[in-house]
């Protein structure tokens, strides 16, 4: 029994690749029931990705009254409201998530994110510069000069992809590619 529930997570996701949704979160709904906050999560992220974000966000704040400083768990709502257009309340939960020091860096590009979506242009590029080195930093570079490009700074946006190149040799491929957009 043990290894059918640990199966349980990939069953319902090759039910869902096989457009089977209804029958994948059938096979997925007693993970809610799960101890693992992880699971609990991934659960919820499944629901969102199967259209349910309320219910998905329901396991979720079920996790946040029990671990209110679950790092994990602000970070799974914050995306889940990103993903559902709720700008307020991502910027509320990705807020939460970088007071808590984790994820620091996905919390400072999706707060740039927000802040460009309701057109702040300077917050976002402030948001944008605090990404240290990681996965998101040439994106949130990249953001940057797009912002600049549209505030009419096109010679500013390339100078700041030029520098950001200098600094960050393994990445001037990617920059000449983002400057020759």
């Amino acid at each position: 029994l043990e290894e059918l529930d640990e199966g349980i997570p990939y069953l319902a996701r090759a039910l869902e690749a096989d457009e089977q949704v209804e029958a994948a979160l059938d096979t997925a709904a007693p993970l809610e029931a799960e101890q693992d906050v992880d699971v609990r999560l991934d659960y919820a992220l499944f629901l969102a990705g199967a259209e349910r974000p309320d219910e998905a966000r329901t396991v979720v704040n079920r996790i946040l009254q029990e671990e209110p400083e679950q790092a994990d768990a602000w970070r799974v709502s914050a995306l889940i409201s990103l993903q559902q257009g709720e700008y307020d309340a991502a910027w509320s939960d990705f807020s939460e998530l970088l007071q808590s020091g984790e994820h620091t860096d996905e919390a400072l590009f999706y707060l740039g994110t927000i802040a460009e979506e309701r057109e702040e242009w300077l917050q976002a590029m402030r948001l944008y510069s605090q990404v240290g080195d990681g996965g998101l930093q040439l994106a949130a570079q990249q953001r940057v000069s797009i912002i600049l490009t549209r505030l009419g700074r096109a010679e500013g946006a390339l100078s700041q992809l030029e520098r950001f190149a200098q600094r960050h040799p393994r990445q001037a491929l990617d920059v000449r590619f983002t400057e020759a957009q």
